[in-house]
């Protein structure tokens, strides 16, 4: 059941047929993440490309903004 919910293999349809516009949901093995340890690693992996596919379907577009980032730096080097 848990395959036929995940898109990674191509986009799903619902019902009338209509393709979803995109995959949000991760499926893992739990009881092998478990004995792995890498639980989150797993779940964690494919949300980078998640929130770039969001950016370009709603065509958003990345503003350059000026930043000294000099300014977030710590320890004495930073004085």
């Amino acid at each position: 059941m848990m395959d036929a919910l995940d898109g990674d293999d191509g986009l799903l349809r619902d019902d009338y047929g209509n393709r979803a516009k995109r995959d949000i949901v991760q499926f893992v093995r739990f009881n092998d993440c478990v004995r792995r340890g890498n639980m989150a690693e797993e779940v964690l992996k494919e949300v980078p490309e998640q929130v770039c596919s969001y950016m370009d379907l709603v065509n958003f577009q990345v503003q350059k903004i000026a930043v000294d980032m000099n300014q977030f730096a710590r320890g004495p080097e930073a004085q």
